[in-house]
């Protein structure tokens, strides 16, 4: 089984392992995917020239390593859908080919955190953060979840973390992106 969302594939396989009951599994699935519904609110912005039709479409392929190259992007050059499916295209078929074959001779690694394998999405998700590093309140942005995520995954547990984490980097954000003095600047 295959969905095309790599947090969510290896937290329902984690679950799925330990015998947890579907319906905490959907639960889960749905908790880790919140952060895609601020990551459409956060590039849909940056899709003006986009059609409805080509917006739709890009919103299914929107996935971490996705939204980063296109915030990237759209902050240097602005984004093109051209650039946006052309990426799109490349992500989404080495993720399907890397699923075939992990499914063919995944099997062979027996104990996969014996290499480090089991520590390679934190890496990943660290590297993608670590990209927006420049942009202004990175930092109080990036403490206030992470301090916020380490809490909730101590107390609550996973995945619950992730997506508490994201919520309160997503207030700090907003508090200081307020215009100073209260007024809105166009």
């Amino acid at each position: 089984m295959s969905i095309y969302a790599v947090a969510s594939q290896y937290v329902m396989i984690d679950l799925m392992g330990q015998g947890v009951p579907a319906w905490s599994i959907v639960l889960a699935v749905f908790a880790i995917n919140f952060r895609h519904v601020l990551y459409s609110a956060s590039i849909g912005r940056e899709m003006k020239i986009f059609s409805s039709f080509q917006k739709a479409i890009a919103f299914f392929f929107l996935v971490d390593p996705q939204y980063a190259a296109s915030e990237s992007r759209a902050l240097r050059t602005g984004l093109q859908p051209a650039y946006y499916f052309s990426y799109a295209a490349i992500v989404y078929t080495t993720w399907i080919v890397s699923n075939c074959v992990g499914g063919l001779f995944g099997s062979l690694i027996v104990e996969p955190e014996k290499y480090g394998i089991d520590f390679i999405l934190p890496l990943y998700f660290t590297g993608l953060v670590m990209g927006f590093h420049k942009r202004p309140n990175f930092a109080p942005v990036l403490v206030m979840s992470g301090g916020v995520s380490l809490l909730a995954y101590f107390t609550i547990g996973s995945p619950w973390h992730i997506t508490l984490g994201g919520i309160a980097g997503l207030v700090v954000a907003a508090v200081l992106s307020r215009p100073v003095g209260g007024t809105a600047h166009a």
